[in-house]
Formats: structure tokens, sequence, C-alpha cells
């Protein structure tokens, strides 16, 4: 068997020495202005006796890197007394662990320490580690009260063949049986072959349809008022069918 040439075995050495530090080194770690996280996005709204906030979770870093993990959501909330403007404005941080995964990225947290004639503001930023941190996002301000009750009473009236009348009598009061002083406005929700069709109104209290044939359908009614810039939803009434 033939020896292997001496200057090739040296050369095979020094080869198999660089593979093997390459495969053991760690790539560089991200400078910290690329690796920040991209703003989250935040809306909000009034449900119920609380204020429900739609987060849009970061799923890239300011580099355009792919973003695997938070540590945390913090966000920054205010409080203002709209009866007594002299009141020191309440702040509050509340941090949250949101988890990340490719199937979604809308974070819902749900505020239920809110209290009516209060005006709310919230920033929200996502932390990644100790030190990175994204930029607060944009304000997201919510005058809040307290929904409106259902509308009662709904009936549908045939005023001749094939069209009709619905009408339904509003409750001037909030969730909490609290009186409204504000004037109210109406959706109506209208079903048909599973399908929902949706009829806005304003100062008025019924709606003329037509219908034809003996097919089914459903109504239900929500009132709403706008207090401030801020549009409060109550919830729907039980449907009427015929």
């Amino acid at each position: 068997m033939k020896k292997m040439n001496p200057l090739l075995r040296i050369l095979g050495f020094f080869l198999a020495s660089f593979l093997l530090v390459s495969c053991g080194r760690k790539a560089p770690p991200l400078p910290i202005e690329k690796s920040i996280p991209q703003v989250p996005g935040l809306s909000a709204e009034v449900e119920g006796q609380a204020i429900k906030l739609l987060i849009d979770l970061p799923s890239q870093t300011s580099g355009g890197n792919y973003l695997t993990s938070l540590k945390a959501l913090i966000i920054e909330k205010r409080e203002v007394s709209l009866d007594d403007p002299k009141k020191k404005e309440k702040q509050t941080e509340i941090k949250l662990k949101p988890r990340l995964h490719s199937a979604a990225t809308l974070f819902i947290y749900t505020d239920e320490k809110v209290a009516p004639r209060r005006l709310y503001i919230y920033r929200v930023k996502a932390k990644k580690d100790f030190l990175v941190e994204s930029p607060f996002s944009e304000e997201v301000r919510v005058y809040f009260r307290y929904p409106p009750k259902a509308p009662v009473n709904l009936e549908v009236i045939e005023l001749y063949p094939a069209y009709y009348l619905l009408r339904f009598e509003p409750v001037y009061e909030d969730i909490n049986s609290l009186p409204l002083e504000l004037p109210l406005e109406f959706t109506i929700e209208r079903i048909r072959d599973g399908k929902s069709f949706y009829i806005d109104l304003k100062n008025k209290t019924e709606y003329t349809f037509t219908k034809e044939g003996e097919q089914k359908e459903c109504f239900r009614v929500q009132a709403r008022f706008r207090y401030f810039t801020t549009e409060i939803k109550g919830p729907f009434s039980r449907e009427l069918c015929f």
C-alpha cells in the first residue's frame, strides 16, 4: 500500500481543523438597533363594562429579521376624570406575556378596571429582552360610558302583501339601568339564508321592507351612541323571526 504524500497529510490536517472550528463558531449577535421589535398596532373599543384592546403583535424586528419571542407587552394607561378636570391624572403600567406564533398575530386584552365618565388613554410597546424594546405606539383614546340596553318589543306588521314594517322601542338606560341622556342610533341585523345584512337607522325606530315567499327571516336590533369621539354599542336584542 502506498504511503500518503506528507504534503497532502499536512493540507488535510489544516482543512479538518478549519472545518471543526467553523462549525463550533456561533453567528455574531445582531446589533441592538437591528433587533428592536417593530412597533405594535393598537386599537380599542368599549365592550360591556370593559374596554377591549386589540394589539397587533410585531412579527419582525426593525432590521427585517423574524421575531421569534417577546419578553413582554407593556401597556401604558392614563385615566382622566371628565367631571373634575382638576383631579390629578392617574397613570398605571400593565405588563403582559404574549406568545408569538405564525397562526395569529392579534392579541386581545380586556381592561375591566374602568369607570364611566372617564377618558382612558393607552399606548403599548413590545419588549424583546432586558435591553431591547420597541418605541411606544400612537395613543388610543376611549371616552368611557356603559353601553345602552338592547331595544325591546320588536314586532313586524304586514302593511300589504309582500310589504312589511318592523318597529321596536328603545330603552333610554345603560346596561346597569342608569338613565341615558344621549341620543340613540340603531343598527338592524337582517338574517336571511344564513347571511346577515346590516341597516343603520338615525332618528327613527322603524324600518320598512319587502319579502316574497315563505322563506324565514330574522331581525335583531342594537342601540348605540357617541360619547365625545367614542362610539359605544350595546348588545343586540333577541331575534324576531317570521
